[in-house]
């Protein structure tokens, strides 16, 4: 009987000659793949790698082949110039993907979304809309480019627009961003003449059921109920920003006493303003309280000894120091003078830095100018 190292000997052999049938197939497999290759493709490379990009591109456009490898490798070298920051070869690329006839649908709408990033890029928004145009029904680009779209109607401060083109989203997209919705029904309102008060307090009441935590929309209601001189409304409103946004009653507490203070109640909105601080101690609201008791109290003295044990920063001991200074005289109010503007210096001016992107402005933004996010500006000391 044939033994198994026997049947070893005999078949190695055979492995061999197929291997090397094997080996023969791939290789000419490859061949073949490069023959189809255009040769101005091979030049375009050999091109850019020297950075010759303008004799590169010459050659890239010469090649007119649509197979699907191709045309994968025309939208990589236009995706490369772009990354490079060479636009306008990018643009010259993906426009002669498009002026070629039969282009199937896949090809012609990557080509036209290509197209509208580069505009984009340079800034030509409205070359730009004119081909997101063109994709509103496509199912792959739709939300792409609806996106793109809401970018640009920012960018412009078109804030209409921008809530028409966000609302075109599916439902579920608007759930996650109730924020963005009702920040853009703010500005629509805002944008409104005066003569329109009415359908303004429908709008910003339209922001708060669509986002219950939207503390601009209640500040905006209640800076309209103060001129139309509803005091007690107004006063209640700016009120419920402590139940849903406390870090903002920095900016609720100054209309709160004018509120009070037009009511004739302002006791009671000194005693509100000061609950505030007790529970939700922070220096842009203490600094809030002390300029608002000063306009509508004559004063915030007492204010700095309450708090300085429990605020962070050097608002209240710059505050207390004046309170000395106040009551001081000669060479003892002189020495209080100058440790409040060492003290002032030390603690800087505040900024206002975004969240997401990192943008520092010198005043508040409800929506950031570098990312065009919403609600993403913190109060910090520089």
């Amino acid at each position: 009987p044939v033994t198994f190292s026997e049947w070893w000997l005999v078949s190695l052999p055979v492995i061999f000659v197929l291997g090397w049938f094997a080996a023969r197939l791939d290789i000419r497999q490859v061949i073949e793949s490069a023959n189809k290759l255009p040769r101005a493709y091979l030049r375009g490379l050999s091109h850019l790698l020297r950075n010759e990009d303008d004799r590169a591109l010459d050659a890239f456009l010469e090649a007119q082949p649509m197979d699907p490898q191709s045309m994968e490798l025309q939208f990589a070298i236009g995706e490369l110039f772009r990354r490079r920051g060479e636009h306008e070869r990018a643009l010259r690329i993906h426009r002669d993907i498009l002026q070629r006839e039969d282009l199937p649908p896949n090809i012609q709408q990557r080509a036209m979304w290509e197209l509208a990033r580069d505009y984009f890029k340079i800034g030509f928004w409205d070359h730009a809309e004119n081909e997101l145009k063109n994709l509103a029904h496509s199912p792959e680009y739709r939300e792409a480019a609806l996106e793109m779209t809401l970018t640009i109607c920012q960018r412009e401060r078109d804030f209409p627009r921008a809530l028409s083109t966000l609302k075109q989203f599916p439902k579920q997209t608007l759930d996650l961003r109730r924020v963005e919705v009702a920040q853009l029904q703010c500005q629509c309102a805002r944008a409104l003449p005066p003569e329109k008060a009415d359908e303004k307090k429908s709008m910003l009441r339209d922001a708060l059921k669509t986002n219950a935590y939207c503390d601009r929309a209640r500040i905006d209601l209640g800076d309209l109920l103060m001129s139309e001189k509803q005091f007690a409304q107004a006063a209640e409103t700016f009120l419920a920003i402590e139940r849903q946004c406390p870090p903002r009653l920095w900016m609720a507490a100054p209309k709160l006493l004018a509120a009070r203070a037009a009511q004739g109640k302002t006791e009671n909105g000194k005693a509100e303003v000061e609950r505030w601080l007790r529970e939700h101690p922070s220096p842009e609201l203490f600094s809030a309280v002390v300029r608002a008791l000063s306009e509508h109290c004559g004063g915030a003295e007492g204010l700095a000894d309450a708090h300085l044990d429990r605020l962070p920063g050097l608002a209240a001991a710059r505050a207390w120091v004046d309170d000395r200074e106040a009551e001081a005289d000669g060479k003892t109010r002189l020495g209080f003078s100058r440790l409040s503007e060492a003290l002032r210096r030390a603690q800087g001016p505040t900024v206002f830095a975004c969240g997401e992107c990192g943008y520092e402005a010198d005043n508040f933004n409800w929506q950031c100018p570098g990312c065009l996010r919403w609600e993403t500006l913190h109060a910090r000391r520089t």
